[in-house]
């Protein structure tokens, strides 16, 4: 894959974020050229500082289930992976579900012709990751947007990137009362009110007491029917 600057739209590959990342970087491509037993570089492994901090994109694998590059959170082009038995699916997952397996968890990827399995796997691994592709590769921003932070665990809030959850996560709803019309607060009763409410109030009371008590006269008056 062609290197170089983020300004030329033919590179797949260029600089990482920051010293500290091409650093950190460099330090686990020395853990897995230190352990060659378990851990084996597939392909790239290359890094140059001289013109920029650029980590080559890098594949590696290991047959160490307990490697910490397969926990870890790498700041560059480096995917480790871990090549098991068809057979063994079932435990993989329930190895991935495993809070303590990793407290990094992005994106999953998932290369399939049967569709009724890609629906059930897809469903069983979107409990552990944040985003799944199918039969597309995965590009870990969340197909072309990137959030706040997306993935799981300590990598994010788990938000799908670019949708509404994503942006209310980092909003705030307030609200404002608009009266309109300032008016001087004359009393505080189980609320705050203005002297000409206060006055309309009153006013509807004794409006309301008025018809009650002609009511009541009115019924005093009326001859009871039921009385021979």
């Amino acid at each position: 894959l062609k290197s170089g600057p983020p300004t030329d739209p033919t590179v797949m590959n260029t600089c990482v974020e920051s010293k500290e990342a091409y650093l950190l970087s460099r330090q686990w491509l020395n853990y897995a050229r230190s352990n060659p037993k378990t851990h084996k570089i597939i392909a790239g492994g290359e890094i140059d500082s001289s013109r920029g901090y650029f980590v080559g994109p890098t594949l590696i694998q290991t047959n160490d289930l307990n490697s910490p590059m397969l926990k870890s959170s790498i700041p560059g082009p480096v995917i480790t992976m871990l090549v098991y038995p068809d057979d063994a699916l079932e435990s993989m997952l329930s190895w991935l579900e495993e809070p303590k397996t990793s407290k990094y968890v992005g994106s999953c990827a998932v290369w399939a012709g049967d569709r009724k399995w890609v629906r059930w796997l897809t469903d069983r691994i979107l409990t552990v990751v944040s985003n799944v592709t199918i039969n597309e590769k995965g590009s870990g921003l969340g197909f072309g947007r990137e959030a706040v932070s997306s993935g799981n665990r300590s990598a994010g809030t788990g938000e799908r990137t670019g949708s509404v959850e994503n942006v209310m996560r980092w909003t705030v709803v307030k609200g404002v009362r608009d009266g309109v019309k300032a008016e001087a607060i004359a009393e505080y009763k189980y609320v705050l009110w203005s002297k000409g409410r206060k006055e309309q109030d009153e006013e509807e009371e004794r409006e309301l007491m008025r018809q009650e008590k002609e009511e009541i006269e009115a019924e005093d008056e009326e001859p009871d029917e039921s009385v021979v």
